[in-house]
Order: C-alpha cells, then structure tokens, then sequence
C-alpha cells in the first residue's frame, strides 16, 4: 500500500462518518491547503508585500462553503482561500515512519493551531508503531497520534464527532475595523430589538451578538463608542457602572 491510498481510504472513512452523523450538509472533507503564517517579503516589483502562506494537509475536515475574506493588500500563497478546519490528520505508514516527522508535524500543527484555535490534529498511522509515553511527550506537543489505524479507528471518529459537532451551526461573519464601518443606526436598531425581546437595559456584548460580530474586542469597543455618541445624542442613557445602556424612549 501507498501512503496515497492509506490517505484515500481514511479521507472514504471520514466522508462515511459525516453522511452518518447527517453533518455532512455542514463540512467537507479532503486534502486541502490550510492557512499556517503571514510572511512579509518583496515582491516582483521590489515592493513590501504581505502574504498568507499555506501549508498542504492530507485531510481536512472544514466548513463547507464557507471561508475567511482578507481586506487590504495581501496575496493568498500557494490557495485561493482560506478554509476553516477544525479537524486535520496527517496520514502515514509505519514503515516510513520516525520521531523526526513527530517533531515536523507537531512544529506545524502548533502553527496552526495559532490561527485555529478550535482545530484539533491527529497523526494516523497503519501497521503497528508503538512510541513510548516520553517520546510522545517530547516531540508530539501539538498533535495527537494514534500508532495502529485498523484498530483505533473507531476512536478516532469518535473524538472527530464529539468536536465538530458543536461548530455544526456555526455562523461565520467575520467583521473587523478595517472592513466594516459600524453604523450609529445598526447600534440603535440592535439595542431597540434587544430591548424589546429583554424588556432590560442591554449590554455591548449583546449587541456585538446580535450584530454578529466576530471580534469580540473589536466588536465591544465599537458598541461602546457609538452608544457614547447616541447617549451625546440624547438618545439611549447608559446605566452608570454597568457597562449596559437603555432606551429613552419606548420603542413603537
């Protein structure tokens, strides 16, 4: 066997998992280019260019139809997008395998695990191969590897399940300063449909929520600074040492 049927036979197994757990309507799985750093560097023209680097995984289990969109001047290297895995696995046959790639994978992994922080990384490996608990500790800090595929299968689709299951509803909207200018009236429009679901004066988170913003710190500071313009504006009155804010008025 080849490491590229090994590969085919665990990515048929995936895509059986998911059709069973009637989540394959949320992700796709395959080998994909998954975003690992940003490199700053010339380009043809001698001019300082940002770029996203790529790294190929042999499976990825990501959202399906959906991807992060960069604003501004950067160069997407070696992909066309950037997916959102949340599960990959290197795939290997014992015989060509030694703790060197432990260590190669775990470097990468930790890299992406630094842009994904919901991505787990699992090394699979067919025909027997035993490590010892120190050297696992030592080189593979960042991946989890499973030493006998034919019989741990079953485990390892269990712990996928269990983790993407809870990103199966996910909204991803990515909203941030550079892209996104955050209207005084998208504030007012969000506290007044709070208010009147909450019938309460109403917090930035909420609202961050509500608006879908996905940059949290981002996303409250924003709200915080239009609501100060609106209580300017004698339009909403901000509940002193709350941090929340309410309406002047009830809403029609």
């Amino acid at each position: 066997m080849r490491e590229e049927d090994l590969r085919r036979e665990i990515e048929d197994f995936f895509k059986s998992k998911l059709n069973e757990w009637k989540l394959d309507s949320f992700f796709d799985v395959g080998k994909t280019n998954v975003l690992t750093d940003f490199t700053i560097a010339p380009n043809e023209n001698g001019k300082f260019q940002l770029y996203a680097c790529f790294l190929q995984q042999d499976i990825a289990i990501y959202l399906k139809d959906k991807h992060v969109n960069l604003s501004g001047d950067v160069e997407l290297f070696r992909a066309d997008k950037i997916r959102i895995p949340f599960v990959i696995a290197e795939v290997k046959l014992a015989k060509n395998f030694d703790t060197h790639q432990l260590i190669t994978y775990s470097a990468i992994a930790s890299k992406i695990k630094t842009l994904f922080p919901d991505c787990i990384y699992f090394m699979l490996i067919k025909g027997k191969r035993e490590f010892r608990r120190i050297t696992l500790k030592r080189h593979a800090k960042s991946v989890e590897v499973f030493d006998d595929w034919d019989s741990q299968k079953e485990q390892v689709a269990e712990k996928i399940e269990k983790h993407i299951r809870q990103f199966a509803s996910v909204k991803v909207e990515v909203r941030t300063k550079v892209n996104k200018a955050l209207s005084d009236a998208e504030m007012l429009n969000a506290l007044i449909a709070l208010y009147q679901k909450e019938g309460k004066p109403v917090g930035s988170r909420a609202i961050s929520d509500a608006l879908g913003i996905a940059d949290p710190d981002f996303g409250r500071g924003a709200v915080r600074a239009a609501m100060k313009r609106l209580v300017a504006e004698k339009k909403v009155i901000a509940v002193e040492g709350e941090g929340r804010f309410t309406l002047l008025y009830k809403p029609a």
